[in-house]
This record gives structure tokens, C-alpha cells and sequence, in this order.
């Protein structure tokens, strides 16, 4: 069964009911003792009556004293039928407990304990992901990109992030909203892609590249805005590879409220490989409401 996310609530009601199973499996394997044990006793009991016997007849009826004459009528007669009754009963009454009662519990609690650890209580954590789209310009492409902060729960079995959810989902519309309208808007560029043109990368992925041959190329910086001069310095003895993954190669960070849509940077890569234009933009373009943050906090027990 695949990870399901759930609440600590979910998580705590289950455990306490298999608290509960687990003390019902001990209540019933003390039984499950008792039983084994009377069925132990009337086996020993039956095997011993029946070994009577057998040194009562190896030494011959006309050798018996009176008192041993009727012993081995009593045995044959009363002893050890009864003790075959008891012996059957509590083999019947062992057998039924456990494959009734103790196989069937047993399985409830291992079903119990694997829907448990398929269950996990999702932590809040900040991933950057790249927003990236590819337009041809006549004979030669340019590539854009963005760099952006949103908030994420972490799937433990994957360690990536669960795209599916709801507020993820919603930020990244809104990042790729920004992403448009800030090539749209007040930075002068070619005619726009639209926002249906806008894919997404996330850690070591470097898709959205045009050229891949570009990749292992050390680039030009035709134009740097706000870029500090440090990382200029550093970019220059890297490849472009190296820069895309470097800017988006971050570890998810745990946080504890959500803290929006974080826009940290835009490219453009021109049809040389080189980058053309870099902005540090290093900007909220979208908040969460308190609404928003209460809601986040309720479902994962923050």
C-alpha cells in the first residue's frame, strides 16, 4: 500500500486502538496458556494411565493382587476412556482458541501495525523549485528561468515532494504566474511565452535547456541586475550545468507556518549559451492568508 498523509488525531486514534488489540492478544494468550497447559496435563495423564496398563498386563492377570485386579478393570473400564474424553476436549477447546480467536487477532494487529507505518504525519518544509520555459526566435531559441521558494510537504519514502498537494499546487500557480507576468511586465524582452509554456524542474533535473551541448560550456554574463559580486566571481568558473543546478540544488528546509511564494531569480540563456540576462529578485510575490496558515497548521498537527 502506498504512504498515506494523515493527522497526528488519525495517527494517535489508531495507536490507541492497537494498544487495545495488543491487550485483548495478551488477555487471550493467557487463555491460550491455560488451555495448553489442561490439554499437557490430560495428555500426561492419559499416557501415564495407559503405561499402567501395559506393566499391569506384562505382569499377567493370575500374578495381580485383588487391589490391582481392579485397578485394571478401572482402566480399561472407566480411567482410560475418560481420560481420552478429557484429552480430546481440551485438544478441541486448544485448537479452537487458537486458530478462532489468537490467528485472527494476530492478524489484525500486524494489519494494524502496517497501516500504521503506511501512514505518516507530514512535516512542513521550504524546496525551490526552477520554472523554466523554451521559445524559438526564428533560427535560435532563448530559454527563461526562475528560481522560486514554496512550501512542501517531503514524502519519506521518496524524499520528494508531494506535487499533489493542495498547497503546493497553489503556489506553484503562483509562481508561474509571477514567472509570466514578469516577463511580460516591466523587463523588455522578446514577445512572451505563455503560462501554459511554463514547465517545472526540481534539484538536479537541468531540462529546459535548448541546447544540451550548452550544459558543460562556461557562460558569458551579458547582463547581471543586483547580482552580488561574489557569486559573479564564483559563476565564472562554472559551467552553465553547474549554475542551474548550483541555484537550485538546495535541501528542503523544515519550517513551521507556511511562508508563501519566494521568487529568488530569472535567466534568460541565449541561443550562444550564454546567460543574457540575470535578476536577482529576491521578493514574497505571494503571502499565505491567516486562513491559509491556520488550515496548513490544523492538517498536519503544527
Amino acid at each position: 500500500m502506498p504512504i498515506r498523509f494523515v493527522t497526528p488525531e488519525e495517527i494517535e486514534r489508531e495507536k490507541r486502538e492497537l494498544a487495545e488489540l495488543r491487550r485483548e492478544f495478551d488477555r487471550r494468550l493467557r487463555r491460550q496458556y491455560v488451555l495448553n497447559t489442561n490439554r499437557e496435563r490430560a495428555d500426561r495423564r492419559l499416557r501415564q494411565l495407559e503405561e499402567d496398563l501395559t506393566a499391569l498386563r506384562e505382569r499377567g492377570w493370575v500374578y495381580l493382587s485383588g487391589g490391582e485386579r481392579r485397578y485394571w478393570r478401572s482402566l480399561i473400564d472407566r480411567l482410560i476412556p475418560e481420560a481420552r474424553e478429557r484429552l480430546e476436549y481440551w485438544t478441541k477447546e486448544t485448537d479452537r482458541h487458537f486458530n478462532e480467536v489468537i490467528t485472527p487477532l494476530r492478524e489484525r494487529i500486524r494489519k494494524a501495525e502496517e497501516e500504521i507505518k503506511e501512514k505518516v504525519i507530514p512535516g512542513l518544509y521550504r524546496v525551490k523549485i526552477r520554472l523554466y520555459a523554451v521559445k524559438e526566435r526564428r533560427k535560435y531559441y532563448l530559454t527563461f528561468q526562475g528560481f522560486f521558494d514554496v512550501d512542501a510537504i517531503i514524502n519519506p519514502e521518496t524524499g520528494l515532494p508531494v506535487w499533489d498537494w493542495w498547497l503546493t499546487k497553489m503556489e506553484i500557480e503562483y509562481a508561474k504566474y509571477h514567472f509570466h507576468g514578469y516577463w511580460k511586465g516591466g523587463v523588455k524582452r522578446p514577445k512572451p511565452f505563455a503560462v501554459a509554456d511554463i514547465e517545472q524542474a526540481y534539484l538536479t533535473e537541468y531540462t529546459g535547456i535548448a541546447r544540451e551541448e550548452y550544459l558543460e560550456k562556461s557562460p558569458n554574463f551579458k547582463y547581471a541586475k543586483d547580482v552580488p559580486s561574489e557569486y559573479m566571481r564564483l559563476a565564472r568558473t562554472m559551467t552553465l550545468k553547474e549554475i542551474i543546478i548550483g541555484l537550485s540544488n538546495i535541501k528542503p528546509r523544515p519550517t513551521k507556518e507556511p511562508e508563501g511564494v519566494f521568487f529568488e531569480y530569472a535567466l534568460i540563456i541565449d541561443e550562444e549559451g550564454n546567460i543574457k540576462w540575470m535578476d536577482r529578485r529576491d521578493r514574497f510575490v505571494w503571502k499565505p492568508t491567516k486562513e491559509i496558515i491556520d488550515r496548513v497548521k490544523k492538517e498536519l498537527g503544527i
